[in-house]
């Protein structure tokens, strides 16, 4: 199986962060494709406190928005208002 540009890309910055590589991670970022940083980033750096811990996560976030950030969240990944909780139940 070969992965996509994409899927390499996101590979890259989950071991750039693992490894704790700050230098790799704002590397990634500069050659971010087209559209990039985006959703799929987010997430993929997001799960990445769950194999090397939050201190590492915050540091990446850190390094990240130093380099431009993740791109702005889109309206479903942010967190619901209340009027919209309450909707829900």
């Amino acid at each position: 199986m070969t992965l996509s540009s994409t899927d390499r890309a996101l590979v890259r910055v989950c071991t750039a962060i693992a490894l704790g590589d700050w230098d790799e991670l704002r590397a990634a970022h500069g050659q971010a494709g087209p559209g990039e940083p985006d959703r799929a980033w987010r997430e993929a750096v997001l799960q990445t406190h769950l194999f090397v811990g939050f201190p590492r996560l915050v540091e990446a976030y850190a390094v990240l928005e130093q380099v431009g950030g993740l791109g702005s969240p889109e309206s479903d990944e942010e967190e619901p208002s209340e009027r919209q909780r309450a909707a829900r139940g």
